[in-house]
């Protein structure tokens, strides 16, 4: 959470703040200790230049860890699941359904392009690839460590429409990294079913496609708030 956190400019304004306060008392102190205490006035100056060189490159590596120039870091599974969780809620309600076919994750997006089955994952220092149509994590084929249960519930899906409805609504999985992860550009396109897209390119990934007709979406969504899959977790 620190890290998220100092990313604000009015986080990283209050710690330079806190190291400038730190680093004026501290050559206050020092000119005090060694005048007064050992009787030695003349290491405070050096000391003190010290101190003040020393608050200057911390407060330089924060702001080039953290400012707005800093590369992305990689987020935990609960912040990029919130921060996964806020862009569903911006959505527009009146042409996007969110249907929750796990506690909490996946969750379904209905929207005039198709049905979405989305889920946030935690890659951290692991390789996402892609080779020959199949997607890799860490040099071998993806499994249920980086698909989930979005590989077992988007062709589910597609099935309930097709045979139930008679409907032909593409449905993809979209699995949402942070922006840290390097994705190929492969798994970004529009055109694959399994999608690995960072989270700030979500938006666009649940609205990429050819428009349906408000009748099929509506359709579409009567059948899959009726449907509760059966969780394969464990």
């Amino acid at each position: 959470m620190l890290d998220i956190m100092l990313r604000r400019w009015w986080a990283r304004a209050l710690v330079a703040a806190l190291v400038a306060t730190g680093v004026v008392y501290a050559w206050i102190w020092g000119f005090a200790y060694f005048g007064d205490e050992l009787d030695m006035e003349f290491l405070a100056w050096p000391v003190g230049i010290g101190l003040a060189i020393a608050g200057y490159l911390l407060v330089g590596l924060v702001y080039r860890r953290f400012g707005p120039k800093a590369a992305p870091m990689h987020l935990t599974q609960r912040a990029l699941a919130r921060k996964l969780d806020q862009r569903l809620k911006r959505l527009p309600s009146l042409t996007h359904t969110i249907h929750p076919l796990g506690n909490p994750w996946p969750k379904a997006v209905i929207g005039p392009t198709g049905v979405y089955v989305v889920e946030p994952v935690d890659v951290g220092d692991h390789h996402v690839g892609y080779l020959d149509g199949q997607i890799l994590y860490d040099g071998r084929p993806a499994g249920h460590n980086l698909l989930g249960e979005v590989k077992r519930l988007a062709p589910m899906l597609e099935e309930l429409l097709h045979e139930q409805q008679d409907l032909q609504v593409p449905v993809q999985g979209v699995i949402a990294v942070d922006d840290a992860t390097i994705v190929p550009a492969p798994l970004q396109a529009g055109s694959i079913p399994m999608r690995v897209v960072p989270l700030t390119k979500f938006p666009e990934a649940v609205d990429f496609g050819e428009p349906l007709s408000q009748q099929t979406v509506q359709a579409a969504v009567a059948a899959i708030v009726r449907w509760r899959p059966a969780s394969s977790r464990r």
